[in-house]
């Protein structure tokens, strides 16, 4: 998977980990719950994922390992 999230997506991600509603999500960010739902729906979109837990479990589980994988491959090559 080489999906790469925007950092709303990520944000809203994160907080669906929480238990968090939409409308909760927009109260926190700061956006609308329409938008919050668009986050959500654009990061599952982007990880091929068909429910917002399965989304939280490829982003924390799958999509942060890659990356932290990638940024070790990075320090070591330094």
């Amino acid at each position: 998977m080489s999906a790469r999230l925007t950092r709303r997506q990520a944000e809203a991600l994160e907080l669906v980990a929480q238990g968090l509603t939409d409308r909760q999500i927009a109260e926190r960010l700061i956006i609308s719950p329409r938008t919050a739902s668009s986050h959500v729906a654009d990061a599952m979109t982007a990880l091929d994922a068909a429910t917002r837990a399965h989304a939280v479990y490829l982003y924390f589980v799958v999509h942060r390992q890659a990356e932290g994988q990638a940024d070790t491959l990075k320090k070591s090559s330094i």
